[in-house]
């Protein structure tokens, strides 16, 4: 579990197959990112220690990029126009 939750902080990293496994078994948003980890530990039904759920609201605090790969380029860019 360890290296699937420190992956998103760029403190370890996994081989492309198992990142790909897990956000096709998470968001399947094309990244693999904190929906990822937070449907794995749900699916796992393991929870994140007091100093990992730290680390994670700390980093959504400061609106940290909690991906291991660029955003997809199916979502909209913000222009700053009114839709």
């Amino acid at each position: 579990m360890a290296n699937v939750v420190a992956s998103i902080f760029g403190t370890a990293t996994m081989s492309p197959d198992v990142v790909g496994y897990l956000d096709n078994q998470g968001n399947k948003n094309g990244v693999y990112d904190l929906g990822d980890v937070l449907a794995y530990l749900d699916r796992t039904r393991q929870r994140l220690s007091q100093s990992l759920m730290t680390q994670v609201l700390s980093a959504l605090a400061e609106n940290a990029d909690l991906s291991t790969r660029a955003m997809p380029k199916h979502l909209p860019e913000k222009t700053g126009k009114k839709e």
